[in-house]
C-alpha cells in the first residue's frame, strides 16, 4: 500500500485466479467433464463491473490504517459421489466462513435428481469488528457418468478501516480543606489517688518544650498551597490527655503508653526515666510513608511527667495525619470506521497511581509540625511558635 492508497481489490484478485482455472469457453463447444461444468457455472455468475470500478475509485481517495487483501481458489476433481457428504464436512471445518447455515444449502447438492450439471454456493461473512469484504463461492460439476463430482472453492477477502483512540483521565478523591482546623479531641485521666490535684506543672514543660520546637512558616504555607492542589484522603487528629493524680510509675506509663500505638513499649521505655528526676519530658515525632510516596502516616507530640511529693502528674499531646493520594481513573476509547462509518467500539478502564508532586519529606513535615503547633496554641497548649525564616533552620 502506498501513501494511504489501497492495492487494487480482491474481487479483482478473484477474477485473475478464476480466469487461470476457467479460461474462455468459446460459443458451440460443448462441456465434456465434470470441470467444464464447474467453468459453466462460474461463467453464469453475474456482477457490475461499473459499480466495482466506482467504488474502487472512492476507496482510492480514502486513507486507511489498516488493509489486508486475500484471495484462494481450491480445485479438487474426482470426487466419488458416495463420499461427498464426507467432503463437505471437511470444508466446513478447513475454511472460514462456512457456518451451520452455509453448509446447510450445500447439502442442497445431494437431494438433486441426475439431471443436474453444475451448482453455485455464495456467501458473504465478517469477523468481529473487523471492517471490508468476505466473500465465498463454491461451484460443483457432475460427471457426465454421474459418478464423480468436481468442486471448485474460491474466497475472497478485504480487510480495511481506520481507527481513533481516545483516553480520558478522571482524578478520583476530593480536594480537602487544608486550613481547616484537625479534630481536636481532649480528656483526662485520673488515677488512685482521693488528692484532688492539677498538672500545672506538666502543662508549663509542656509549653515550655514545645515553644522550642522549630517551624518554617513560610515554606509550611507554600507547601499548603501545593497540597492543596491534590486529591486526597487526608484525616489529621489532635488528642490531647492529662493524667492526674497517679501515685504508681507503671501504672501511669502504661496508660500513656496506650495513647501510642505501635510505638508503645518504646514511649514506656523512656517515661520510665521520671523515677530519676523530679520533670521528664519526651518528645514524639514519627513518620512512614508509602510506596513512591503516595501514603503515609506521620506523627508529632510531646508527653511531659512531673512529680509532686508521691503524686505524678502529666499531660499529652499527639498531632497524627493519615493521608492517601486519590488514584487516577483512566478510560481507553477505540473506535473503528470503515469509509467514515463506525463500525464498532471498545472501552477499556485501569487506575494509575499518583504523587505529591514537587514535595520533599522534610517539607512535609514542617507542614505537618507547623499545624499541630498552631492548633496546640490555638487551645492554649503552647505559648508561642518558634517560627524560622528558611526550612534550613529547621
Amino acid at each position: 500500500m502506498r501513501d494511504g492508497i489501497p492495492p487494487p481489490g480482491a474481487m479483482d484478485m478473484l477474477k485473475a485466479g478464476l480466469r487461470q482455472v476457467t479460461g474462455a469457453m468459446p460459443d458451440g463447444i460443448p462441456p465434456k467433464g465434470a470441470m467444464d461444468m464447474v467453468k459453466a457455472g462460474l461463467h453464469q455468475v453475474k456482477v457490475c463491473k461499473y459499480d466495482a470500478d466506482r467504488l474502487e475509485r472512492k476507496l482510492e481517495g480514502e486513507l486507511f490504517d489498516k488493509w489486508n487483501e486475500k484471495c484462494e481458489v481450491v480445485k479438487a476433481t474426482k470426487i466419488p459421489v458416495d463420499t461427498l457428504p464426507d467432503y463437505l464436512d471437511h470444508m466446513q471445518e478447513a475454511y472460514e466462513g462456512i457456518d451451520d447455515k452455509v453448509r446447510k444449502r450445500m447439502d442442497g447438492i445431494l437431494f438433486t435428481d441426475d439431471s443436474w450439471e453444475y451448482q453455485i454456493v455464495e456467501w458473504k461473512f465478517n469477523k468481529g469488528a473487523d471492517s471490508g469484504a468476505r466473500y465465498g463461492m463454491m461451484a460443483f460439476g457432475r460427471s457426465p457418468d454421474g459418478n464423480f463430482v468436481d468442486c471448485m472453492l474460491t474466497t475472497a477477502v478485504e480487510a480495511m478501516g481506520t481507527s481513533s483512540t481516545t483516553y480520558e483521565h478522571e482524578q478520583e478523591g476530593f480536594q480537602p480543606d487544608l486550613e481547616r482546623s484537625p479534630s481536636y479531641f481532649r480528656s483526662i485521666e485520673h488515677g488512685n489517688s482521693t488528692w484532688i490535684g492539677n498538672n500545672l506543672s506538666s502543662l508549663n514543660r509542656l509549653d515550655s518544650a514545645l515553644s522550642e520546637v522549630r517551624v518554617c512558616q513560610k515554606n509550611a504555607e507554600g507547601i499548603g498551597r501545593t497540597l492543596q492542589a491534590n486529591f486526597l484522603s487526608w484525616a489529621e487528629t489532635c488528642n490531647v490527655k492529662d493524667y492526674i493524680g497517679f501515685t504508681e510509675l507503671h501504672t501511669l506509663v502504661d496508660k500513656i503508653g496506650d495513647e501510642y500505638g505501635d510505638k508503645k513499649w518504646e514511649i514506656q521505655q523512656k517515661l520510665r526515666g521520671i523515677q530519676f528526676c523530679k520533670e521528664f519530658d519526651v518528645k514524639v515525632f514519627e513518620f512512614t510513608f508509602g510506596e513512591d510516596f503516595c501514603s503515609g502516616q506521620i506523627q508529632f507530640g510531646m508527653i511531659a511527667i512531673s512529680t509532686s511529693g508521691i503524686q505524678l502528674e502529666a499531660v499529652s499531646c499527639l498531632y497524627q495525619l493519615d493521608f492517601t493520594i486519590a488514584p487516577v481513573k483512566v478510560t481507553k476509547e477505540t473506535k473503528k470506521y470503515f469509509l467514515g462509518l463506525e463500525i464498532g467500539s471498545s472501552t477499556s478502564t485501569w487506575h494509575e497511581g499518583a504523587q505529591l508532586g514537587h514535595v520533599t519529606q522534610r517539607e512535609l513535615l514542617n507542614f505537618c509540625r507547623y499545624k499541630a503547633l498552631r492548633e496546640f496554641q490555638n487551645k492554649d497548649l503552647v505559648t508561642s511558635i518558634n517560627s524560622v525564616p528558611a526550612l534550613e533552620y529547621v
